[in-house]
């Protein structure tokens, strides 16, 4: 979350009476969904279910709903486009969620390896020279093929009398 925005939540909290820890709570609610969990970590709780209680009290005072509801209002409103801040955040609660489904969860930790660069296949291809490639997708894999392709290597040309049997003279000028 960027100040600016933060300063405006700080202010909406204020003016609507929540203090720290609630605000925090609350904060942690719309980025992850998960109240007992959001609880837990603004008001220091290892309890699971003392969590579970306190944030469905939470969940009870006006102030709090009133603050959430503004906010959800404001993120909706501003049709922006998720930060990568966001996209690590969202990815971070998936994948940390207990309740969520394996599949999900296994997917998140997958994107959020591949963001930090820690699933990256690296293969040596001993040859005249050495050259690293980095599976990065299809676009990636094309380009390194043509540049295998267009390389000025002695291997990949042929001059006539190593090509055994006959073939056809194509000439462009004809």
């Amino acid at each position: 979350m960027d100040e600016t925005s933060k300063n405006g939540n700080d202010t909406l909290a204020r003016q609507l009476g929540l203090n720290d820890r609630q605000a925090h709570f609350a904060e942690l609610y719309i980025q992850s969904g998960e109240l007992g969990k959001s609880y837990a970590i603004a008001y220091e709780k290892d309890n699971q279910s003392a969590a579970s209680v306190g944030a469905s009290k939470m969940m009870k005072k006006e102030k709090v709903v009133k603050y959430l509801a503004e906010r959800k209002k404001q993120i909706h409103s501003n049709k922006r486009i998720a930060t990568e801040e966001d996209i690590l955040i969202f990815w971070t609660a998936t994948m940390t969620d207990p309740n969520g489904k394996t599949v999900d969860r296994i997917k998140a930790s997958e994107l959020l390896g591949k963001n930090k660069g820690m699933l990256t296949d690296n293969i040596k291809i001993a040859h005249s020279h050495d050259f690293e490639i980095n599976l990065l997708g299809m676009n990636g894999i094309e380009q390194i093929g043509s540049n295998i392709i267009n390389q000025k290597d002695p291997l990949l040309s042929y001059e006539d009398e190593t090509i055994d049997g006959e073939y056809e003279d194509i000439n462009d000028d004809e």
